[in-house]
């Protein structure tokens, strides 16, 4: 049973200098209607245990929240 729960969980292994997209929550002021709802363009600066990542921006500014991996994405340019 905790196998079929567990399924829908994807893990999501990040390495430093992936490029990452993170999810905006709908009752964000800067939510959008849609499936549109990612903020964009950051750089893994850290990964930390538990599935913890700190973002860099792409002008080398660190973000200042620590983020959860589910939250994030993948994107390639």
């Amino acid at each position: 049973m905790t196998h079929v729960y567990n399924k829908k969980d994807k893990h999501r292994l990040f390495e430093l200098e992936d490029k990452v997209l993170k999810w905006i929550f709908p009752n964000q002021e800067k939510a959008q209607r849609g499936n549109l709802n990612w903020l964009g363009s950051f750089v893994i600066k850290r990964v930390l245990p538990r599935g913890i990542v700190i973002f860099m921006e792409m002008d080398e500014q660190v973000f200042p929240q620590l983020i959860n991996s589910r939250m994030c994405k993948k994107f390639f340019i």
